[in-house]
């Protein structure tokens, strides 16, 4: 699966050296129930249908959970990818979704988002305030944290992007262990094998999960390249393994 993504990220996505600003994305914070979590949605047209991705996570449980679905006028339908054959329909090879089934049903109001969420059985409330953003080649706030989808059994990563100069650039992943959402770890990501950041059409894919491993995809003028990001015994931190 790991060439196919790649292939697709590369007919997907644009120059990631000359064009850092195609990114529209917006974070937001709130509850769905009782639950506080919080919610990032970037807008473009995928295909088959799909013109939103995101990422979600419960601050309980600091886990990113991928999105996909479709906003018509205020509406928003947003399904949640559950497991490796979810992703590989929906995220990878962009098979159609059927909107009934979706967790989320969303009103965008004042830029803030409520509604439902629903799934076997249970229904809640989604509350949900708009915080940061990049839109338009603007950023709102000092920074735009990206929850990455690729994360293992104990920590998850986040990138954070700023603006330099009226670009968005990321030179910093957060690593959070998730029993108690704390920062144990910052990764400079950039290297010269690796441009990283850019790359794949849904900012959260530039760092995704693949048969076990969490993969970087960079954007290299001498061939786009994955670098594996590794757990290391000896260091007692996460490396990254160019290859």
């Amino acid at each position: 699966m790991r060439f196919l993504i790649i292939i697709i990220g590369a007919l997907l996505s644009f120059n990631a050296l000359s064009k850092k600003d195609w990114y529209e994305v917006q974070n937001y914070k709130g509850f769905v129930g009782v639950y506080p979590i919080e919610l990032s949605i970037q807008k473009y047209n995928f295909g088959s249908g799909v013109n939103i991705k995101g990422s979600y996570f419960y601050n309980k449980k600091m886990t990113p959970i991928a999105l996909f679905g479709k906003k018509l006028n205020d509406e928003l339908t947003i399904c949640e990818v559950h497991g490796v054959k979810d992703y590989e329909d929906y995220i990878v090879n962009g098979v159609m979704f059927n909107p009934e089934k979706c967790e989320f049903k969303l009103l965008v109001s004042d830029n803030n988002l409520n509604g439902s969420w629903s799934s076997n059985g249970k229904e809640y409330d989604v509350k949900l305030t708009a915080t940061n953003s990049w839109v338009n080649g603007v950023l709102t706030g000092e920074s735009l944290i990206i929850p990455f989808w690729g994360s293992d059994a104990g920590y998850s990563f986040f990138g954070v992007y700023k603006a330099q100069k009226g670009e968005l650039i990321i030179n910093e992943i957060n690593v959070i262990e998730k029993k108690n959402a704390k920062v144990i770890q910052t990764i400079n990501p950039q290297s010269d094998k690796c441009d990283f950041g850019f790359y794949m059409t849904a900012i959260y894919q530039n760092l995704e999960k693949d048969n076990g491993g969490s993969f970087l995809n960079c954007y290299s003028i001498k061939g786009d390249v994955v670098s594996e990001l590794k757990y290391s015994k000896r260091e007692r931190n996460y490396v990254i393994v160019n290859q």
